[in-house]
């Protein structure tokens, strides 16, 4: 009895690990394809919701995760290894809610070319990469693809992906809702670009691959530039490696997902439902011009007609140098010589009786 429940339980927890294992293997859920620009081509991962509404009568958000330097390569699977499975573990789920994407920066190559152990650097000396700028064509293509909520555009990195997530939010700031960097560098003289950007950033303070001055440093000079949308969590004694506990921490995912671009630029928004109004409020005018054009003549005066004709007639009458108040005085001049005329007739037969 003893021997047959040991047995039995080593297969309960092996069919629980199979389970687990399945449910928490991205590249299953992951599917894999490519994308091409002009200067580069990167693998790249999609995850979608499996519940996704194909009619696109619903919009989700979309999350750009961008890797860290030991993941480069073209095998397309690399970059799913660290930081995404702790986030896709996570009791809350939300993840899983959102369209998600992952490219893969090629070997030998950075998000941004500037050495890692510098910590910052500067916009203006260092171009943007090619890598970086088929990250953000990537992005848009997606949002042209898929139903996508443009208000709800994040981006996650890690490492040389914290570099690149710092990059794209000062290079294009009007494309993410919210940033989480963990563990890179950035360009301090930038920081009035971030001051109303919603960011939540993480470093430890033995980081011996990337400076923590490199985020402690971009996160004062936005605080001390009035910034207040900025969170930064500091791990005292920690190294590089901290980010599956970063992104394990309660309530990021929650802060992520309740950010929205058009907090930040409500005019990118607003210009599409004014265009939809005055689109609508044009089709309305032409048809009812093509109404009126294609209804028959009954001979049948409808009283806008009669109202239209005497404005018309009053307006030509006036044209030619009689203005309504002549007129009106003219026709009552004549009904008093008429009555007058009619008086007088009667009196003068009076007179002869």
């Amino acid at each position: 009895m003893k021997k047959f429940l040991i047995v039995a339980a080593f297969i309960v927890s092996a069919f629980i690990l199979c389970i687990t294992s399945s449910a928490l293997d991205l590249d299953e859920i992951f599917k894999a394809e490519t994308f091409t620009s002009a200067k580069t081509e990167l693998p790249y991962r999609i995850y979608i919701p499996s519940d996704y509404d194909y009619t696109k009568s619903e919009k989700y958000p979309l999350v750009l995760f961008l890797h860290g330097a030991g993941e480069r390569g073209n095998d397309n699977e690399s970059q799913l290894k660290n930081a995404l499975p702790t986030l896709f573990e996570r009791a809350d789920g939300l993840i899983k809610k959102s369209i998600v994407i992952a490219p893969q920066c090629p070997k030998d190559n950075q998000w941004v070319d500037t050495p890692w152990t510098d910590g910052n650097y500067s916009v203006d000396e260092i171009p943007e990469s090619n890598e970086l700028a088929a990250v953000v064509e990537l992005v848009k293509s997606t949002c042209d693809n898929y139903s996508i909520d443009k208000a709800r555009v994040y981006v996650i990195g890690i490492s040389m992906g914290g570099f690149g997530t710092w990059d794209l939010i000062m290079r294009h700031n009007d494309i993410f809702a919210a940033a989480i960097p963990i563990c890179g560098g950035a360009d301090p003289t930038k920081a009035e670009e971030l001051v109303n950007t919603p960011i939540y950033t993480f470093h430890g303070t033995d980081d011996t691959s990337v400076p923590y001055e490199g985020t402690a440093e971009m996160v004062e000079a936005i605080e001390d530039l009035g910034g207040r949308l900025i969170n930064f969590i500091t791990y005292d004694g920690e190294g590089h490696g901290i980010w599956d506990t970063a992104c394990a921490e309660d309530g990021l995912l929650e802060w992520l997902f309740s950010q929205k671009l058009s907090d930040r630029y409500p005019e990118m928004f607003a210009p599409e439902e004014t265009e939809t109004e005055a689109e609508t409020e044009t089709e309305t005018v032409a048809e009812t011009e093509a109404a009126v054009a294609s209804t028959p003549d009954t001979g049948e005066k409808t009283a806008d007609v009669i109202s239209n004709e005497t404005e018309m007639t009053v307006s030509e009458t006036s044209e030619n140098g009689l203005s309504p108040v002549i007129v009106g005085v003219l026709v009552a001049g004549v009904i008093i010589v008429l009555g007058l005329m009619t008086f007088i007739i009667k009196l003068g037969k009076a007179k002869k009786k």
